[in-house]
């Protein structure tokens, strides 16, 4: 389908079909993302990251059902995601980041239940967040940062038990952050700042797993919750530029594995906690 460095990428032949994999990132490709490599009805890894493909993911790219991974990250690709993408039921990775997409996150996405990582990050994407995601179950990473989304997080995120890296920072989100993510055990990267986030943050207990916890730029108020300095896993707590009360909770400055704390920005009072 390809005609080497520096060519495009073309209908596949007969003989083609029957390719399982197609690794052609990191040339200098160049052309449409052909519509015609949708009928490579036998593919299960089709990777083109790394080029300078343009155009749009063709719908065709419904009809690849054996496909586990869809790396097309890193082009020069626009229009949206299409919806055919929830055909494909055996999907682990699909990884679009650094295009110039638009438009919105397709609801039939929700159908990929085996999908385990979702790459969507750095583009122009637009819209609301939809709940259908709360369907992937398998889900260990979600990158929508740096897009334009809007509206507010929905709750059924947390159904996302095996989420490890969550990352929306630099949207227009808005609204209070859902308790329940904050209850997931897994959890070790949660990127949520420069955003419009506001209310109160909840009990921070149960996030056993956190690692690196980034809340800054928003519009948070209330107090910063006492159990945070019982977080045995964290090391980065970042929340300034926000609109929060009361005291620095005296058990962070105990902690032993606490590396990073930026509080700047608040109205926070009291004492710093004697380490």
């Amino acid at each position: 389908p390809g005609s080497g460095s520096g060519g495009g990428l073309g209908p596949p032949t007969t003989q083609e079909n029957l390719i399982v994999e197609l690794l052609l990132q990191q040339n200098n490709l160049q052309g449409v993302f052909s519509r015609e490599l949708g009928f490579l009805t036998s593919c299960s890894n089709l990777s083109l990251f790394g080029n300078s493909l343009v155009g749009t993911i063709p719908t065709t790219i419904g009809n690849m059902l054996p496909l586990t991974k869809l790396w097309v990250d890193g082009n020069e690709l626009v229009g949206g995601l299409p919806t055919q993408v929830g055909r494909l039921r055996n999907l682990n990775d699909i990884a679009v980041y650094s295009n110039q997409l638009t438009g919105s996150i397709p609801t039939e996405i929700g159908n990929c239940e085996r999908l385990q990582r979702f790459w969507g990050d750095s583009m122009m994407i637009s819209g609301t967040i939809p709940t259908e995601l709360g369907n992937l179950l398998a889900l260990t990473n979600l990158f929508l940062d740096v897009n334009e989304l809007s509206g507010t997080l929905p709750s059924e995120l947390g159904r996302l038990t095996n989420l490890r890296d969550f990352r929306v920072f630099r949207n227009r989100l808005t609204g209070s952050i859902p308790p329940e993510l904050f209850t997931l055990p897994n959890l070790r990267v949660a990127y949520m700042d420069s955003n419009s986030f506001t209310g109160r943050l909840p009990t921070l207990r149960a996030m056993t797993s956190i690692q690196d916890l980034q809340l800054f730029s928003n519009r948070l108020t209330g107090e910063i919750p006492q159990d945070v300095g019982t977080l045995s896993t964290l090391h980065v707590l970042r929340l300034e530029n926000n609109d929060l009360t009361g005291n620095i909770p005296n058990l962070l400055g105990s902690s032993q594995v606490l590396l990073r704390l930026t509080l700047s920005g608040n109205r926070l009072g009291g004492t710093i906690p004697p380490s």
